[in-house]
C-alpha cells in the first residue's frame, strides 16, 4: 500500500490508524511483562495512551457502524484497499512504526511469504488411495492404501540387478527412499479413537544381505514426529518436528545427533546429505531457504549457504546425478547444480538448465516433474493435464542439458554453452576422483571433455578470425587446452590470413610447453603429459 502524504500531513509517532479491533478484549501488558494499569496501554517504547484517547476513539468506531455521515477529512478505514495481514496482538501504531517514509510516502513492508512444507524428492500427493513415496535412478516405490493396512511396491529400472518386491504396510508409510542398498520408510504419528496417538516410525530394509534379520524397525517418542529422511551409503539421516536431526548407521545403531529446525528436505549420496531448510521468514515471494552440505561419516559441513531459487518459486526436487552432484529443481524449472561441493565454503550455484526458456504456446500450461538427471540429461514426466505423474506410471521424457546463456540461437553462443558445460562437468569430475582417490579411473572421462572443449574453442576461433576480432581469437587460444588444439589454432590463423595472430599464438604455445614441463600436475586435473600429447 502507497499513501500520498504532504509535508503538513506527515503521520507522527503518536497518529494511529483506526482499526476495527475490539480492544476490550485485549489483556493490557507492561514493558516489565505484567499486567498494566486498566486505562493504558503499553508497548515497545510508545508513549502511554491514556483513557480520553481510547474513549475517543471508541466513540469514532460507534459512529462509524451507526452510519453516521463523515467530515470531509475522515476516511473511513474499509475504504483504504490495504490487504496487508496484521497479527491480532499488535496494534495499529506499531504498524506504523514499522512503516518506512520515503519522499513523503508511506510503505508498508508486510508482505510475509507462506513458508514451503517439508517433503520427499520425487514422492506425489495421494490420488484415489495411491501415491509415489519415492523415485530416483534406481528405482520407485508406490504404495496402495486399504481400509486397515497399505500395499507397498518396490520397481527397480534395472530387472537384472534386482527384482521388486511387495510389502504389507500396517503402519501406513507416508515416506521413503530408495538407493542400491536398501529401502527406507519412515510415518508420522497419528491419532487413535481413543485419544492416544501411533508413535512416529523408522524402518529401514536392505536390499541384499548376508546377514538374517536385518531388518530394523526404529520407534520415536511421543510428541516427535520424523519430517524428512534421507538414505546414503554411509548412513541414514532422520530430521524431525523437534528440531533435531538424527543419524543411524545402516544397521540401526546411532551415530551422532545434531541441532537444525525447520527442514524442508533432505537427499543422501555415498556418505553426503544435503539439507534444505527454512533460514529465515519469506518475504515477497523468496522462501528464505538455506542449505548444508553435510559429510555423514566425518560429521564435516562442507557447504553452508543461501539456496539461490528462483524467486516467486518452491523448492521441487533435490538430489544428486547419477555421479554425485548436487543440484536442485524450482517451480520455475531451473535446474541448478552445486559447483565445487568438495572444497569446503568454496560451492556456488550454476543454473544448468531452465525448461522453461524456450517453451511454445501450447506448452505454457505444461508440469515438469523430475525424477532424476545425469551429466548429459533430465529425465522427467511432463505433465500436459496434471499436476504430477500419475499411477501407473508413465515414460520418463529425457531433456538435454543446456546452460540457460545469451544468445543460444547463434553459434557462438552454442559453442559457449558446450565450453561452460564441459568445465563445469571436467572440474566435478576431478574433484569427485581427488576425493575418492580414482583419478585413474576418471582420467578417460576427463580427456574426452577436454577434447570436447578444445572442439567448441577452435570454432570459436575460427569464427573470430572470419569477422576480424583478433584480439578475442587470441584470448580464445589461451583457453585451450591440448598442444594439439594450439597447433590448429595457429593453422586457423594462417588460413584466415591473420599472421600476427599466428605468431602471437605460437610464442603462448611455446611458453606453456616450458610452463608444464615444470608443473607435474596442472588444477584442472590434466597431467601435463596428457596435456602435451
Amino acid at each position: 500500500m502507497i499513501v500520498d502524504l504532504s509535508q503538513d500531513d506527515m503521520l507522527s509517532d503518536e497518529d494511529v490508524f483506526i482499526l476495527d479491533i475490539d480492544t476490550d478484549n485485549l489483556p493490557n501488558v507492561s514493558d516489565k511483562g505484567g499486567l498494566s494499569e486498566p486505562d493504558t496501554i503499553v508497548s515497545d517504547g510508545l508513549s502511554d495512551r491514556n483513557a480520553s484517547d481510547i474513549e475517543s476513539e471508541k466513540q469514532k468506531d460507534v459512529a462509524l457502524s451507526s452510519g453516521d455521515m463523515l467530515d470531509d477529512d475522515e476516511i473511513p478505514v474499509d475504504s483504504v484497499h490495504d490487504k496487508t495481514e496484521i497479527d491480532n496482538n499488535k496494534f495499529s501504531y506499531e504498524r506504523e512504526k514499522r512503516d518506512k517514509r520515503i519522499d513523503g510516502k508511506c510503505y508498508c513492508n508486510n508482505e510475509i511469504t507462506k513458508p514451503q512444507e517439508p517433503f520427499q524428492p520425487g514422492a506425489t500427493p495421494e490420488n484415489n488411495n495411491r501415491k509415489y513415496l519415492a523415485m530416483n535412478h534406481i528405482g520407485c516405490i508406490t504404495t496402495t492404501f486399504h481400509e486397515t493396512y497399505s500395499t507397498i511396491t518396490v520397481e527397480f529400472h534395472d530387472q537384472s540387478y534386482n527384482r521388486g518386491y511387495n510389502l504389507r504396510d500396517e503402519f501406513n508409510y507416508s515416506m521413503a527412499c530408495l538407493d542400491k542398498n536398501g529401502a527406507l520408510y519412515a510415518v508420522e504419528s497419528s491419532e487413535m479413537s481413543d485419544s492416544q496417538a501411533n508413535p512416529s516410525v523408522l524402518f529401514y530394509k536392505p536390499q541384499e544381505t548376508w546377514a538374517s534379520k536385518s531388518e530394523w524397525t526404529v520407534t520415536l517418542p511421543q510428541g516427535e514426529d520424523i519430517i524428512a529422511i534421507a538414505l546414503c551409503s554411509q548412513g541414514i539421516i532422520v530430521a524431525t518436528s523437534t528440531g533435531v536431526i538424527r543419524i543411524f548407521s545402516l544397521c540401526g545403531v546411532q551415530t551422532y545427533i545434531l541441532a537444525l529446525t525447520s527442514v524442508v528436505c533432505m537427499a543422501g549420496y555415498d556418505e553426503l546429505v544435503l539439507i534444505a531448510y527454512h533460514a529465515s521468514v519469506g518475504y515477497k515471494g523468496s522462501q528464505s531457504l538455506g542449505y548444508i552440505l553435510y559429510n555423514v561419516r566425518t560429521h564435516e559441513i562442507l557447504q553452508k549457504d543461501i539456496l539461490p531459487i528462483t524467486k516467486g518459486s518452491t523448492l521441487k526436487w533435490m538430489g544428486f546425478s547419477t555421479n554425485g552432484l548436487p543440484a536442485i529443481f524450482d517451480s520455475k524449472g531451473v535446474l541448478t547444480i552445486l559447483h565445487h561441493h568438495r572444497q569446503t565454503n568454496q560451492g556456488r550455484w550454476v543454473p544448468i538448465l531452465n525448461v522453461l526458456s524456450n517453451r511454445k504456446e501450447e506448452e505454457i500450461n505444461w508440469t515438469y516433474w523430475p525424477a532424476w538427471f545425469t551429466e548429459t540429461t533430465l529425465f522427467c514426466f511432463i505433465c500436459k493435464s496434471e499436476a504430477y505423474p500419475q499411477i501407473p506410471r508413465p515414460a520418463f521424457d529425457e531433456i538435454s542439458l543446456k546452460v540457460p546463456l545469451l544468445n543460444l540461437d547463434r553459434q557462438t553462443g552454442q559453442c559457449e554453452e558446450i565450453l561452460v558445460r564441459y568445465s563445469l562437468l571436467v572440474s566435478f569430475e576431478f574433484e569427485e576422483a581427488m576425493a575418492k582417490n580414482e583419478l585413474e579411473k576418471t582420467r578417460q572421462s576427463i580427456k574426452m571433455k577436454n577434447k570436447g572443449i578444445d572442439k567448441a574453442l577452435l570454432e570459436m576461433i575460427h569464427l573470430a578470425c572470419k569477422e576480424e576480432k583478433q584480439q578475442r581469437a587470441l584470448d580464445l587460444s589461451k583457453l585451450l587446452i591440448k598442444l594439439k588444439s594450439l597447433e590448429s589454432a595457429i593453422k586457423i590463423a594462417r588460413f584466415n590470413n591473420c599472421p600476427i595472430l599466428a605468431d602471437k599464438i605460437c610464442q603462448f604455445k611455446e611458453a606453456k610447453i616450458v610452463e608444464l614441463r615444470q608443473l607435474p600436475q596442472s588444477k584442472t586435473g590434466n597431467s601435463s603429459t596428457t596435456v602435451l600429447e
